[in-house]
């Protein structure tokens, strides 16, 4: 009796372990993942499928590649330079525009847009760069320009697979209209996924008008 409790007990903890090995297989998916907490390292690239659903948008689908094309120092910070096109209409030559974000005491901030023409960066500063991310967030504090930190550990499945992510989230109804706006980012590769939406109250409840759903297809750090 005694030996046949053992080889149970055995086989129950061979299963978990197997159990275990697949879920942290489903979860990282290989990716590799950068150094940093917020992913952006010089030539880090992501690439993402933006869907507009069946809305006014006539169900428009692209894919678009961000990347970092540079690094500089300001004071006391780092400034990123991300240049965003769509896959299909890359020309190396051509005019680009991007984001700059700011790193400074571990908090990554938006601080302003720059073009690219004719080799020369024309810069666009904020007045006041917004928040985004820090590692230093708890659930409940506020991150993305305002949405709320609900989870450190909510389960994303995506194109490039399948993720625990910090799940940030804003929810606003007024005058008829309600507006989401939901974010994963999993911390050393970046945003997973985004979700916005804006819908109409009718007598049949919400009629959703617009809404567009990013999701990551691939990261190179």
């Amino acid at each position: 009796m005694k030996k046949k409790l053992l080889f149970l007990a055995v086989l129950s903890f061979s299963f978990l372990l197997i159990l275990s090995g697949c879920l942290e297989e489903g979860v990282d998916n290989d990716l590799d993942r950068a150094d940093s907490f917020h992913g952006y390292e010089e030539g880090s690239t992501w690439k993402y499928h933006h869907d507009f659903g069946e809305t006014v948008m006539d169900e428009m689908e692209f894919i678009t590649v961000h990347k970092v094309i540079d690094i500089k120092e300001k004071d006391d910070s780092n400034l990123f330079y991300v240049k965003y096109y769509q896959q299909e209409d890359y020309d190396p030559d051509g005019k680009f525009w991007g984001d700059i974000y700011e790193l400074k005491n571990d908090n990554l901030s938006y601080w302003g847009s720059f073009t690219i023409e004719n080799e020369e960066i024309s810069e666009n500063p904020f007045y006041t760069p917004s928040f985004l991310i820090s590692e230093n967030l708890e659930v409940g504090d506020e991150g993305f320009n305002g949405l709320e930190l609900k989870s450190k550990s909510e389960r994303v499945s995506v194109s490039a697979g399948v993720f625990d992510a910090w799940y940030f989230e804003y929810l606003e109804e007024q005058h008829g209209g309600r507006y989401f706006e939901g974010v994963w980012f999993v911390p050393y590769i970046g945003i997973v996924k985004e979700e916005f939406s804006y819908s109409q109250e009718t007598d049949d409840g919400w009629e959703v008008w617009e809404e567009e759903t990013i999701e990551l297809i691939d990261f190179q750090p």
